[in-house]
């Protein structure tokens, strides 16, 4: 679990990568900011988002198209420009963690072997802030 400072009162409850959810708070990175301290009663959701670029595939589709086109040596360069257009499009491909309370945001990135751990962790989150808002 990772190691954060409480308010009087404020115990830990659960963590999840650097996520960290209390009696009170969820503290984590935040985009933003670096780091964010949500109050749980004002925790509005949390969930799984995922990211992609998908003008990256449009580029390669382009590129491909006028490399065909061409059909010589600048064809060619032009379909290998193509192929890493498409790399770019698979390597920044994510998944994060993200929990929302008004303005606020904390954000942290999932990884594929991680996404069962982070999906209970939501739920977990979500019960809490509702638990907390009925009493």
């Amino acid at each position: 679990m990772a190691h954060v400072a409480t308010i009087e009162g404020e115990s830990v409850l659960t963590s999840w990568s650097s996520i960290v959810l209390t009696t009170h708070r969820v503290i984590g990175p935040s985009a933003d900011s670096g780091q964010a301290s949500l109050a749980l009663d004002r925790v509005e959701w949390a969930g799984i988002q995922h990211r992609h670029h998908p003008h990256y595939l449009w580029v390669a589709i382009l590129l491909a198209a006028l490399g065909v086109a061409l059909w010589n040596v600048q064809g060619v360069g032009l379909g290998v420009l193509a192929m890493f257009a498409v790399v770019f499009y698979f390597a920044t491909r994510s998944t994060a963690v993200v929990v929302g309370a008004g303005g606020g945001r904390v954000t942290e990135t999932v990884r594929t072997s991680e996404r069962d751990g982070a999906i209970s962790f939501c739920r977990i989150v979500v019960a809490e802030a509702a638990r907390l808002r009925r009493h």
